[in-house]
Formats: structure tokens, C-alpha cells, sequence
């Protein structure tokens, strides 16, 4: 069990990857019903034999090219990007040969090429195959052609990956208009622009909102491609991040465990879409408390991103900071450091230094040098995932408000109280604007903020703030132990300073009660 002041580092936790945050919204582009249904297994065979025999009659035809990018599709929704690469090129080759630098079909396969390459992290690569397919189109279709604004929704989702917020945030903006424009309200190409929105909404805080447009987008889906197909499980692990992120656990769980049931049925085992619902179930149950059975689901996300994505990919480096990140809440630094340096090494080296992804590595590794008071190494590492996270979100945003509680809780333990204060004040401001009030991320941050003014003998600015957030904390079924004992024994403080000794015995009393019940929860598991 950890103390109160280990605690105060690792209570506001970043939460969300910025990866997860983005949505998954991507859309299968086969032109066979039976891969856009989810049926790749039945698809894969009369394309198979349909190519061998084209293959033998009229080699390098435009049909060939079309049946060699459906079969690359199936494959690249299957997880199968080393089979699915070289199909994309060769179908890219023909079609350029056959029909010319500007046609349609090319930029098709360009895009499929793209979204692959996006997938396994080669996001330069990408980009630029995104920007030839969309100038193919802008020119032969112009700019005002929901098929244009299908790429720009493409790139824009690519952006976002990329860290580049607002540049992401234009190119939505713009594609989804002109589809609206448009396409009726339930045409399935909406679905990718509604999802990059949505992402940047859940980023800027904006859960509402999200939320509505992550619901729309599900809907669709399900309506239009039946409840067990692998897009709505997309959907249905985007939703469930947003509900983990709003504190609503249970839908949340429910939601993810659904999607993962889709996918292995539809995509296999070892499928990478597996994996991102797996690691946000494993999230889920790790902010339960849940180690042991998070440190499975993680577990086995790595294992699907290595053999699928490699051994530098971002998304597997994702997985390996959240199995990092569990050893540490474990009560064991020692299995969670290495994981987390080499997660910090390909997050830096395949995204630069600046991304904010390596902004979520830099916190973990940290946090684990602050719980073992290495404070002057920890430090510089807080203060620059503030910078990251300032200049990606601005200093308005939730990523921003939990680095700030982070370094300030450092101070707090280093004693630095006129360091820590306005540091946690402005945490507790930030993050109050943007969550709503019954919120954990809240009481969290209250509580920050009542240790400060209890060890500075505030105690009437720090009564109310952790009255309100008991209040918080104690209202779940399910609820959040290690934030909900720190809070009980800051409150017991509070009151025997000030002379309140039976009430503050009441106080260690429920604190010593809900230690054992952590503790039992923890077995249980």
C-alpha cells in the first residue's frame, strides 16, 4: 500500500493514450460484400482463385489490380500487413501502368497503401501516399466531392497520430462540412469524419459532445453493417475509452468486452484492432485495482503488436508503457522501469521527442523516480511533459492540468509547498472546467490541493475541499481505493490538528476499513 504522499504523484493520472483518444473510425475499403461484411475468410477464396487464373490469361490488367487491392484489403483488416503490403504495391504499379498517373482506382490503392503504412507507424510514408491520392481526386472529382472529403478525413486522422493538433482539427472540420453537404445523415462515409471530431472533442475535454457524436457514429454501424461486425467494435472501444475517462466503468468494461469478442470472432486472435480493445479493457481494469487480470490483457496486446506491428511500433510501445505502468501500481518498480525506458526509447525514435505520446512515457518513468524519492531526476522529466503537453493541447487541457498536479505533487513531497500550491490550484481549476463536478479526476485534484493547505495549516480553505471531494470518492459502488484512502487519511489529519480527535478517529477508522478491503479486492483477483 502506498502512502499518502506517493500517492499524491500518481492520483492524477494522464489517463487516456492520445492514440486511443484519436478513435479508430477507419473504414474497410474492400469492394467484395462479403469482406465489408466482416466475412474474410469467405471472401479470400474466390479472390485467391479468381487471381490465378487472371494472372494466367492477361497479366497485368486493370481487373488484376482491382482483385490484388480487394485481397490486400482483407488482409489489411485482418491484421495480415506483411501479406497485405505487397498486393497494395503491385495493384498500385498496374493500375498507374494501365490507366495513368490520375486515375481514380490509382488513388484507391494509394489510400489503402497509406492507411496501411499508417497503421504499422511509417506515418511519413503514409502521409505522403495520402497526399498523391488526394490530389488524383481533387483534380479529376474537385474539392467539393464527399470522395475528397473521405481522404481529408484520412489525413486528418493521420495528423492527429502525428501530434498535430490543429492542423487535424482544420482538415476535420472541412471534410466532414462537405460530406454533410453531400451525403444523407447516414451514409457510412460520415463515419470517419464524426469519429476524428469526436477525438478532438474527448481531447479538449469536451465529453459531451464526444460522447453524442461517438454514439451517432455506432449507431450508424451497427444499422448499416449489422451488431457483430468489426467496424462497430471500432466504435464500441471508442466509446468505451470515453466512459472509462467520465468514470463509468461498468459500461465501459461491458462495451470493451463486447468489442474484443467481435473482433476475435471476425479477425482472428492475433489482429492489432484486438489489441487496442484488449490494452483500453486492461486500462479499465487496472484503474479498478485490478492488476493481475490487466497485466494479462496487457500482456497479450504486446504479444499481438510485436508479431503483427514489429518491434518499433508506437501502438506496441502504447501496450508495454500500460503493462510498465501496472507492475508499478503493483507495488513493483523493478519489473515496470525497463518496460517503461524501452517504451520512452521507441516512442522517441519513432515520434520524435516532441510527440505526446512520449510526453506519457516521460510522466510514467517519472512517477516511478519520484515514488523512489529520485526527485532532482524526476523533475526535469515532469517539467518536460508540461512543455509537450502545453504546446500540443494549449493550457486549457486535461493532459495539461494532470502534468501540472504531477510536478506539483513532487514539490508537495520535496516540501516545496509555495512550489506545489499554485501548481495544484491551477490543476484543480483546470480540471474542473472540464470534467464534470462528480468526476474522480476531480475529487483527485481537491484533495492535492487540501494536502497542501493542511501541512500549511489552512485547514478552513482545506476542510471544504476535502468534505467535497469524500463526497466524490465515496459515492461509487466500485470506488477508486488508493485516491479514497488518501483522501481519509488527509481529512483525519485535518481534524486532529484541529482538535477534533473523535471525529478524526472516525475517519482513521473507515480509512483502516477501506485498506482492507483494497487489500481483499487485490487478492480476490
Amino acid at each position: 500500500m502506498r502512502l499518502q504522499a506517493s500517492l499524491l504523484v500518481l492520483a492524477f493520472s494522464l489517463g487516456v493514450h492520445p492514440r486511443t483518444a484519436l478513435g479508430q473510425g477507419s473504414s474497410i475499403l474492400a469492394n467484395d460484400m462479403a469482406s465489408e461484411q466482416g466475412h474474410f475468410a469467405e471472401a479470400e477464396k474466390p479472390l485467391l482463385s479468381a487471381i490465378t487464373e487472371e494472372n494466367k490469361t492477361e497479366g497485368d490488367s486493370h481487373l488484376l489490380a482491382t482483385m490484388l487491392n480487394n485481397l490486400g484489403t482483407i488482409y489489411n483488416a485482418e491484421g495480415r500487413y506483411a501479406d497485405a503490403e505487397p498486393l497494395f504495391q503491385r495493384a498500385v504499379t498496374m493500375w498507374e501502368k494501365t490507366a495513368g498517373p490520375q486515375d481514380l482506382d490509382l488513388a484507391t490503392g494509394l489510400g489503402n497503401l497509406a492507411k496501411l503504412y499508417e497503421r504499422e507507424g511509417r506515418y511519413k510514408e503514409s502521409e505522403a501516399l495520402f497526399q498523391r491520392s488526394l490530389g488524383i481526386r481533387e483534380q479529376r472529382l474537385g474539392q467539393e466531392n464527399p470522395t475528397v472529403a473521405l481522404t481529408m478525413a484520412s489525413i486528418a486522422a493521420l495528423y492527429q497520430k502525428e501530434g498535430r493538433y490543429s492542423e487535424a482539427q482544420s482538415l476535420s472540420g472541412r471534410a466532414l462540412a462537405t460530406q454533410e453537404k453531400f451525403l444523407g445523415p447516414n451514409d457510412l462515409a460520415l463515419t470517419v469524419g464524426l469519429n476524428n471530431v469526436a477525438a478532438i472533442d474527448e481531447q479538449q475535454g469536451k465529453y459531451s459532445e464526444a460522447q453524442s457524436l461517438f454514439e451517432r457514429v455506432l449507431a450508424m454501424r451497427e444499422k448499416a453493417l449489422g451488431p457483430d461486425h468489426p467496424e462497430v467494435a471500432l466504435s464500441l472501444t471508442d466509446l468505451a475509452r470515453l466512459y472509462h475517462n467520465e468514470g463509468r466503468n461498468t459500461e465501459a468494461q461491458s462495451m470493451c468486452e463486447r468489442a474484443a469478442a467481435i473482433q476475435e470472432k471476425a479477425l482472428g486472435p492475433n489482429d492489432p484492432n484486438l489489441a487496442v480493445s484488449l490494452d483500453e479493457l486492461g486500462q479499465i481494469q487496472q484503474s479498478q485495482g485490478h492488476y493481475a487480470l490487466s497485466k494479462i490483457l496487457f500482456q497479450r496486446a504486446i504479444a499481438i503488436d510485436e508479431k503483427a506491428l514489429g518491434s518499433q511500433n508506437p501502438d506496441l510501445a502504447l501496450a508495454m508503457l500500460d503493462l510498465g505502468k501496472n507492475y508499478d501500481e503493483e507495488g513493483k518498480p523493478s519489473k515496470g522501469q525497463p518496460l517503461l525506458e524501452r517504451s520512452l526509447s521507441i516512442l522517441e525514435k519513432s515520434l520524435g521527442p516532441d510527440h505526446p505520446e512520449v510526453a506519457l512515457a516521460l510522466n510514467d518513468v517519472a512517477t516511478i523516480l519520484a515514488e523512489r524519492q529520485r526527485y532532482a531526476e524526476a523533475e526535469p522529466l515532469f517539467q518536460r511533459t508540461i512543455s509537450i503537453w502545453e504546446k500540443a493541447f494549449g493550457p486549457e487541457s486535461l493532459f495539461f492540468a494532470a502534468s501540472l498536479g504531477n510536478l506539483g505533487a513532487l514539490y508537495y513531497n520535496e516540501r516545496k509547498y509555495d512550489q506545489a500550491k499554485p501548481l495544484l490550484e491551477r490543476s484543480l481549476t483546470i480540471t474542473e472546467a472540464l470534467v464534470p463536478p462528480e468526476n474522480v479526476r476531480v475529487a483527485r485534484a481537491l484533495n492535492r490541493v487540501a494536502a497542501v493547505d493542511v501541512d500549511l495549516g489552512l485547514y478552513a480553505t482545506a476542510e471544504p475541499l476535502c468534505v467535497r471531494s469524500l463526497a466524490i470518492l465515496e459515492k461509487p459502488p466500485e470506488p477508486d481505493y488508493p485516491a479514497l484512502i488518501a483522501a481519509l487519511d488527509n481529512y483525519a489529519a485535518l481534524l486532529l490538528k484541529t482538535g477534533r480527535k473523535v471525529e478524526a478517529e472516525t475517519f482513521e477508522t473507515k480509512e483502516m476499513v477501506y485498506k482492507a478491503k483494497y487489500k481483499e479486492f487485490i487478492k480476490s483477483e
